[in-house]
């Protein structure tokens, strides 16, 4: 990354970590690669492939593409490295979920704030078997931290976007027969699986989920539920 863009002073950069590296390390490590916060010019490519012949430079644009090939839990861990802010980062993990989920029926600043619904306690306790009760409870809570951000997305969807994405949820619960723990869990699974083994994106598939059992959409109502008026939250 050097701090000017001018040849020589890449040349100077290249040229003085390549010496190390031939010095001490290329024996134990033969591969060398050389990568560039910025595209490579032709003169730039020339001079490292003349330094070592099998070099494989990576420019900024195809340091991109491999970063957007990690897992989300992978691209977490980052972000924290680089000090990037939760809440641009899960906006950017919920939009792609949302998308996921409604593409094939069919930038973030603080989180938004987000008020939970005063039934929801009695929601879980109906829904959940009472041994299960405080593991559900934990977890809603830990994807109430992202509703806000959720909601934005959600906001921002077309009418046949929103609908779809609620057509698929609906529609993956309702095959599903069993107590809601069991069936929520199949659902997870199932909308999960086109990224397997990623934990963080199973995660805000959840989130989802429970933003949408929330509003009444899967899952038993309770009373208070059924009483209250329409677009009264």
């Amino acid at each position: 990354a050097p701090s000017s863009p001018t040849l020589a002073v890449f040349k100077k950069k290249i040229g003085d970590d390549f010496r190390k590296y031939r010095e001490n390390w290329a024996r134990k490590y033969p591969v060398w690669q050389v990568v560039h916060n910025d595209d490579f010019t032709a003169a730039m490519l020339q001079f490292v492939r003349g330094l070592k012949s099998d070099t494989d430079p990576v420019g900024v644009t195809r340091l991109l593409g491999l970063l957007g090939e990690l897992s989300w839990s992978s691209r977490k861990t980052l972000a924290m490295c680089l000090d990037i802010p939760e809440e641009q980062f899960s906006f950017d993990t919920l939009r792609e979920v949302v998308d996921d989920l409604a593409r094939p029926l069919s930038g973030a600043g603080q989180a938004p704030s987000y008020t939970e619904p005063k039934y929801i306690k009695e929601k879980i306790l109906v829904n959940y078997a009472a041994g299960d009760v405080e593991a559900a409870t934990e977890t809603y809570y830990e994807c109430l931290r992202h509703f806000g951000t959720l909601k934005e997305i959600m906001d921002g969807l077309m009418p046949d976007e929103s609908a779809a994405l609620k057509t698929r949820i609906t529609r993956a619960y309702s095959e599903r027969a069993g107590v809601f723990k069991k069936r929520l869990q199949g659902v997870i699974r199932e909308l999960s699986a086109t990224h397997p083994h990623d934990d963080l994106y199973t995660f805000y598939v959840t989130t989802v989920l429970l933003y949408f059992f929330e509003r009444c959409l899967i899952g038993k109502k309770t009373k208070a539920e059924l009483d209250e008026r329409p677009n009264t939250r």
